[in-house]
């Protein structure tokens, strides 16, 4: 089913409804994807946080749960992973925000996500995201703070979303700059 609208997704990111970054401090790309879903690279502190809308369950699915909800994911691509439980471990002790996972591609993810509604107010669905991609920033940022202590430094992991180029990701080393002001915007 192709369709370009959204739920909440759109309204979030647009300035007139109260989305206060700028394009040159948080770049956003609005991405129409194979499937006609609307999906959003959000860069933050050069990391592509990929941010869609899910209205039904995988495969079709039926449920007497609505599958309506935001998500927030991270790629990585060019890593093995040689522990599985310690991500397994890891998503028990987040409770599961984030979890990690894997793709189609068998590619590691990491991601956030919470039901909505089409009632669902726009800006508390704002700040709630915000929260998510706050806490995928710094996730990210000490996963592969721990991924580059165990490896030499000409040894940076490769990262890859679906739907972006790769990006150099030894500027990931920063510190979560955005993510702090996200945090601050959802105790406003």
């Amino acid at each position: 089913m192709l369709t370009t609208k959204t739920l909440l997704l759109d309204a979030i990111f647009d300035p007139q409804k109260g989305w206060e970054y700028s394009p040159s401090h948080v770049p956003l790309k609005r991405i129409i994807g194979d499937d006609g879903n609307v999906n959003y690279a959000v860069t933050v502190d050069d990391n592509v946080i990929m941010v869609c809308e899910q209205s039904e369950w995988k495969g079709g699915e039926a449920s007497d749960v609505p599958a309506n909800r935001l998500v927030a994911k991270v790629y990585f691509t060019g890593l093995e992973i040689s522990d599985a439980l310690a991500f397994l471990q890891s998503n028990a002790g987040t409770s599961g925000l984030p979890a990690w996972g894997l793709d189609g591609d068998g590619d590691l993810t990491l991601q956030t996500a919470f039901p909505i509604s089409a009632d669902f107010p726009v800006e508390w669905a704002r700040k709630q995201l915000l929260v998510c991609m706050a806490l995928l920033r710094e996730a990210t940022y000490d996963f592969l703070k721990a991924v580059n202590q165990e490896e030499p430094e000409t040894a940076a992991p490769q990262h890859l979303s679906s739907q972006e180029d790769r990006f150099d990701w030894d500027s990931a080393k920063q510190v979560a700059s955005v993510a702090g002001e996200f945090l601050k915007a959802f105790l406003r």
